[in-house]
């Protein structure tokens, strides 16, 4: 068959392409793969591009869910936390002996809620690097030259590796991105920190859109296509059925009189602070000094009477 034969020089010929790009080994791992779902499947590279950008997702979803527990339950401690912090800071001013007694104390209480800023950490040691690694490689894709890639079309855009020539993909890309952000970034499930740089990425969406124009139209379909992805995740998580069954445990209801309380800084006691115990090496310990003896009634009497003698 010559169309077989043909397909498969195009192939062959993308792959060289691909090999000798130049470009970082996992940037090439990431083109190898949408190029595997293109010709293997026989996708668009469309298609491919938004097929293989929620497979990744989906197979992320399960570390994405443990991150939301891991924040959900760091909430939940945070009162606890922050007062032990108090008073280890407090201690340490008044002359505290011991910060090793604190550290010990902030595990414990880590361990009773099931928290560690370690946990947290590797999860974002997966996900970020995965997530810069996708967009990265659909931006420089187009810039490969692959002849199957330049002969596709999409409606009105004649070549999806450059630019969408009327600007609807950029702005519906930015429009969508604005409304998700809306939709998945909720100030209620916010913290205050979170909630104060909430209005800058109000702005990232019309900030970028002079920059969005001028990419090509195959990186807007992967945008699209993780927006979509991630808004339907973000629902999904607000079901409170799915939240019970992945083992969220639901933000406990703080009343007014607690909410100033936990956000007023409270002055600590003296009495409240926890002393860890004095480690006896080498330290010679203080004796108070004995209380001075009292007056004898008798010796008193007995002056009263000597002076009154000499008055007399």
């Amino acid at each position: 068959d010559i169309g077989a034969v043909v397909n498969s020089s195009i192939k062959d010929v993308e792959l060289a392409l691909i090999a000798d790009s130049g470009y970082w080994t996992p940037v090439q791992a990431c083109f190898n793969y949408f190029h595997t779902l293109h010709w293997t499947f026989d996708l668009s590279w469309v298609g491919a591009v938004a097929v293989g950008t929620m497979l990744v997702r989906a197979m992320l979803s399960p570390v994405n869910v443990e991150q939301m527990r891991m924040a959900e339950r760091m909430a939940i401690a945070k009162p606890e936390i922050d007062q032990l912090t108090a008073q280890a800071k407090e201690a340490a001013s008044k002359g505290g002996q011991d910060a090793q007694y604190y550290s010990t104390e902030m595990q414990k209480l880590w361990k009773k809620h099931g928290v560690h800023p370690g946990r947290a950490l590797g999860a974002n040691l997966i996900v970020l690097p995965t997530m810069l690694l996708l967009p990265i490689t659909v931006l420089n894709l187009p810039k490969l030259g692959l002849p199957s890639l330049s002969a596709e079309s999409f409606f009105w855009v004649q070549d999806i590796s450059v630019a969408d020539p009327l600007y609807i993909l950029p702005v519906a890309s930015s429009a969508l991105f604005f409304a998700a952000i809306q939709f998945n970034m909720s100030p209620e499930s916010m913290t205050p920190q979170m909630q104060k740089i909430l209005p800058v990425f109000k702005i990232l969406p019309i900030a970028f859109l002079p920059i969005t124009v001028n990419l090509p139209a195959l990186f807007h379909f992967f945008g699209l296509t993780s927006i979509v992805f991630q808004t339907g995740q973000t629902m999904l998580l607000k079901n409170q059925a799915v939240r019970n069954y992945l083992g969220f445990k639901g933000m406990p209801r703080i009343s007014e009189a607690e909410v100033v309380s936990v956000h007023k800084p409270r002055v600590i006691q003296e009495a409240e602070i926890v002393q860890p115990p004095k480690a006896n090496v080498g330290q010679a310990e203080t004796v108070p000094a004995p209380p001075k003896p009292a007056a004898s009634k008798r010796g008193g009497k007995r002056k009263k009477k000597q002076r009154k003698k000499r008055s007399s």
